[in-house]
């Protein structure tokens, strides 16, 4: 599981912002949504041109999105920031909590995780922001699927389990029986362990037709 430090590095060597889209990411978060314009005015961006820059290599990298409507007399671009430019304004500035509540408000998968009082909520935390730069990144280099955070958090679950099924020790059972604690994820791991189950046996059965050959003269 990831800590914090590893979460900041990740994001500052992902997802660098200027000071300009720093800022202009920072006001649209705070007006939640406007165009250039309001940006620039709500800001201390002296200059229109600059938050247009700003904005347009935000969306680019996936911090904000334009709305499909248009705006003002001048048809005007209104902008929204994403739950990845939110989630790298927070890191950047060591805003845990507001994170979390990202994630809460975000994904009913999450807050299950957080009512059923699972154990190391906060390392989990990190490693769902963790899984978002790395979904980022491959859709946009390998056009892979862009997933919403109840997926990711899924992703990272599925993943633990999977890991613990494979060395699987006493240890490892604990840990497997308390994230059961949440619903969603004892069905998860019913089929995982059916699966990985499944799998043995396809092994065992390879092992065993070997150890025949290899023992009939």
């Amino acid at each position: 599981m990831q800590d914090y430090d590893n979460v900041k590095l990740t994001f500052k060597h992902h997802m660098p912002l200027s000071n300009a889209e720093s800022k202009t990411l920072d006001t649209l978060i705070s007006i939640k949504s406007g165009s250039a314009y309001s940006i620039q005015k709500n800001s201390d961006l002296k200059h229109y041109s600059t938050v247009l820059r700003a904005l347009k290599k935000l969306e680019k990298k996936g911090c904000v999105k334009a709305q499909t409507e248009m705006i003002g007399a001048r048809g005007k671009k209104s902008y929204v920031p994403t739950h990845l430019g939110k989630l790298t304004q927070y890191i950047s500035r060591d805003e845990k909590n507001q994170v979390f509540r990202l994630f809460t408000s975000s994904s009913h998968k999450f807050r299950e995780m957080v009512d059923s009082d699972l154990k190391g909520i906060e390392k989990w935390t990190y490693d769902i922001a963790v899984g978002i730069i790395w979904n980022w990144n491959a859709h946009i280099h390998a056009d892979s699927k862009l997933r919403t955070i109840d997926e990711i958090v899924e992703v990272q679950v599925e993943d633990e389990i999977n890991e613990k099924l494979l060395s699987i020790q006493e240890e490892s059972v604990e840990k497997i029986i308390e994230l059961t604690k949440v619903k969603w994820i004892k069905k998860l791991a019913i089929k995982l362990v059916i699966d990985t189950t499944d799998w043995y046996k396809k092994q065992i059965e390879i092992y065993n037709k070997l150890q025949e050959t290899l023992t009939t003269e």
